[in-house]
């Protein structure tokens, strides 16, 4: 008997692609929007008025997310430059 040659699995090959581009589309379409650039001023102004949920201090920015309100679901987040050699304690110290 002859042996038969089996079928290349086209289906295997099409969910593979198609797992590709669900990954890929999930990956650029889930990215948070990038923060509101604020002046240094106005984010001091924010962080007293006690807007502000959580702050996050890195190497070179401040970013915080505002509190949320019935009205919005999703919680905006605003951002700016850290000035150098500036004294942020007061950013650390209990409300």
């Amino acid at each position: 008997m002859a042996e038969q040659k089996k079928p290349f699995p086209w289906w295997s090959v099409v969910l593979y692609l198609v797992a590709a581009v669900l990954i890929f589309y999930t990956s650029v379409h889930n990215t948070a929007p990038a923060p509101k650039k604020l002046s240094y001023s106005e984010f001091v102004v924010q962080v007293e008025s006690g807007r502000l949920d959580t702050v996050t201090i890195t190497n070179s920015e401040m970013v915080a997310v505002l509190k949320g309100t019935a009205d919005t679901k999703s919680k905006e987040s605003i951002s700016t430059p850290r000035l150098p050699a500036m004294d942020e304690s007061w950013l650390n110290a209990p409300a």
